[in-house]
């Protein structure tokens, strides 16, 4: 497929999402076609890290999911312990020409999304906060089968992932393989493809903090702060384990940590997404 067609292909996608988007609003009763709950996150990435699925007893974990995501493998997956890393799987399957959705999305620091390689520019985040919970409820089911329909990969916040029934979520799952769509969560599903993250080193040089939907007298890091983590991957079904490191180059693995890392001990649990203290932003 040419350039061309595959750009072509990509707007129409997004347009027949930005379509179902607000119809699912005017059902609602929530927004007028003037106030759509669709933004765009403004500003440029860099360049997608690296991703993979199972099969091969040599690989790591996150060597699995790269060889995954690249062969277009579908559906719905968890990856909980690292915010980042579940960005720089968003980032994987956007490629140079996708569209991320991302439903929430309080606690995501875009600047740290930009350097987990997501293309901002093509980034659609469908906000949350003043919403209560039966308009949530509501909302919510018309706008993820929108997205699914309509972008190459939906991320579904703790907030939004938790607050889908059974039902729904049974049905995003289905859909999400019909239509050739990644679905990430930062919280396991019931039957869903899950892998684990932690951190298990990193030096920023400042005091980090969770960074919540309302931290107070915070503000986000500077580009650059994540150079130097570490994270552990473990795939619970497998076991297989991937140490990866950030570095100036991007994301890379460690091949000596992966099986040393098995024997250590685990660590305390560290935010993905960190702040440094300072005036509020």
């Amino acid at each position: 497929m040419s350039e061309a067609s595959q750009r072509a292909g990509a707007q129409q996608r997004l347009a027949r999402a930005r379509e179902a988007l607000l119809r699912a609003e005017q059902r609602a009763g929530v927004r007028g076609t003037g106030h759509g709950e669709l933004r765009r996150a403004a500003a440029r990435a860099s360049a997608p890290a690296s991703a993979s699925l199972p099969e091969a007893a040599s690989l790591g974990a996150w060597q699995v999911l790269e060889r995954d995501l690249d062969s277009g493998w579908s559906g719905v997956l968890a990856l909980s312990g690292s915010l980042w890393l579940l960005l720089a799987l968003a980032a994987r399957r956007q490629s140079t020409h996708g569209w991320c959705a991302v439903v929430g999305g309080q606690d995501v620091g875009w600047c740290a999304a930009a350097e987990a390689g997501l293309d901002l520019a093509r980034t659609l985040v469908v906000p949350l906060s003043g919403r209560d919970a039966r308009s949530r409820a509501t909302l919510l089911p018309g706008v993820v089968g929108a997205l699914v329909d309509g972008v190459e990969v939906v991320v579904l916040t703790s907030t939004v992932a938790s607050g889908l029934s059974h039902g729904v979520r049974r049905s995003v799952q289905a859909r999400a393989r019909e239509r050739g769509v990644l679905v990430l969560l930062q919280e396991a599903w019931d039957g869903v493809r899950r892998v684990q993250a932690r951190v298990t080193d990193y030096d920023t040089g400042g005091v980090l903090h969770v960074l919540g939907e309302q931290s107070p007298g915070v503000q986000e890091m500077p580009a650059g702060y994540l150079v130097g983590q570490e994270w552990q991957v473990r795939d619970p079904r497998s076991g297989a384990l991937t140490s990866l490191r950030l570095d100036a180059q991007g994301l890379r693995v460690l091949e000596e940590e992966t099986v040393r890392g098995a024997h250590e001990p685990a660590a305390q649990p560290r935010p993905a997404l960190t702040v440094i203290e300072g005036g509020a932003q």
